[in-house]
């Protein structure tokens, strides 16, 4: 399972519940990634540094998954409007990505997507 360092909380109670988990986060300045958040699991789960637009390091993670959270992205409107591109730079392109490394390496693996009220 992949997700933001963000989902700590679901990462938690996934452990909790004996799944493997990693970890995927780009890390990008000014969007809230910390690893304060997973310091509890810290030891008990793998964490993946690297950007979902990573076509080629997606491709790896995405391999023999069952069930992928999506929780990429950010989720600041006012940042939406007032820089549109930064917008589709980090939530819009990456996401095509992630779909098009699942279409063509795991077409069965389930996603549960994680939106905002954003």
């Amino acid at each position: 399972m992949d997700w933001d360092l963000s989902g700590a909380p679901w990462a938690i109670r996934l452990l909790e519940l004996g799944a493997q988990v990693t970890l995927l986060d780009g890390l990008i300045p000014d969007l809230g990634a910390n690893y304060f958040n997973i310091d509890p699991i810290k030891d008990r789960v793998d964490v993946v540094e690297a950007d979902l637009g990573d076509r080629s390091m997606v491709d790896l993670q995405v391999k023999g998954k069952d069930l992928i959270f999506n929780i990429a992205m950010h989720s600041c409107h006012l940042r939406s409007m007032s820089d549109p591109l930064f917008d589709l730079q980090t939530n819009v392109f990456p996401q095509i990505h992630f779909l098009e490394s699942l279409h063509h390496l795991n077409p069965q693996a389930r996603v549960i997507y994680i939106g905002t009220r954003a």
